[in-house]
Order: C-alpha cells, then sequence, then structure tokens
C-alpha cells in the first residue's frame, strides 16, 4: 500500500534539499505554507548560509539571538537605513562597534584593547580606557552589554593566547 502523498509529508530530507535553492524571501513564503515546512524553513543549515551571503561581515555564530533564521531577520529588520552621527574623535583601527539593547550607548572597540563608550542620543562621549596598558591586554575580542544597558562586558585576550578570562564590567551610567 503507497503512503498517503500530500504537501504536509513531504520528507524533510527533500524540502531541505528542495529550500537550498531559494533565495530568503521565497524560504519564508515556503515557511508560511504548513508547520512542517516552517519547521524546514528554519533550518540552520539554510540560515547560516544566507548569513554569510547576505552579511559577509558575520561571524560563525548567532550574536544577537539563538537561531539563524532569528539572527537573519534581526539584521534585516534592524540595520540602520541612514546615517545619524559620525564620531569623528575615534583615531584607533576599529574592531567591533556594539549597541546597547534600548540603543541608548554604543561601545566602540579597537586594535590593541582600546575603547570608548558614547551615550547615543544626544551623541556624547562617556568613558575611554586602553585595556592594553592598565591590564595586558593583547585584544578585545567580544564586548556586550547586559540587558538593562547599566554594563558592558568584555571577553578579551592576553599575551596573544587563545585563552578567553571572566569579563571586565564597567558601568556605563554616571
Amino acid at each position: 500500500m503507497l503512503p498517503d502523498l500530500s504537501w504536509d509529508n513531504i520528507p524533510y530530507e527533500l524540502l531541505l534539499n528542495v529550500y537550498r535553492e531559494l533565495s530568503y524571501r521565497d524560504l519564508v513564503s515556503c515557511g508560511a505554507v504548513s508547520v512542517h515546512w516552517r519547521h524546514v524553513m528554519r533550518d540552520k543549515i539554510l540560515w547560516k548560509r544566507h548569513l554569510k551571503g547576505v552579511y559577509a561581515w558575520w561571524n560563525w555564530e548567532p550574536l544577537v539571538t539563538t537561531s539563524y533564521y532569528d539572527e537573519f531577520m534581526f539584521f534585516k529588520r534592524n540595520i540602520p537605513k541612514f546615517l545619524k552621527e559620525v564620531v569623528n574623535d575615534y583615531d584607533y583601527d576599529l574592531r567591533h562597534c556594539i549597541f546597547s539593547p534600548f540603543g541608548a550607548f554604543f561601545l566602540v572597540c579597537g586594535k590593541g584593547a582600546h575603547f570608548c563608550v558614547y551615550r547615543s542620543d544626544p551623541l556624547e562621549f562617556l568613558h575611554e580606557r586602553c585595556l592594553k596598558d592598565s591590564l595586558s591586554w593583547q585584544e578585545i575580542t567580544t564586548a556586550q552589554f547586559s540587558p538593562d544597558d547599566s554594563k558592558q562586558s568584555l571577553a578579551f585576550i592576553i599575551f596573544l593566547l587563545s585563552l578567553v578570562f571572566p569579563p571586565f564590567n564597567d558601568y556605563c551610567s554616571e
């Protein structure tokens, strides 16, 4: 006896192979067909490829969310569309720029474990530190803000070893 064939019971692997050929817009449209299609549409293999294709600067793991699909959609919805401010007083080789969850602050990390904290609106310089001088750090590898915008956390490399130590915390509030 043949199995009951319908759009809803196409095997996962077959849908995945078809989805690999689609653009991200078509993928999202296919996810609206059924729960099963949506589940396949959210597969990390598909969205990892789209993240690397659309955002060449993107890293290997989700930075903001927990899934590759959510990460892609976050960047699609939240990338600024126009230039608002130019920070002219940052004279170091830029490594990352991280915004706080509510957008009140941003952190600019540069080469040589240097970072600056700014208030976003109005643009105001708050804090600057070179952790290479004070703590013998070589590079700041990642940075993030606490969920309530009150602190930033920095992970680092010391003496160019691949060891990440407990984060350095600094309060953003005055």
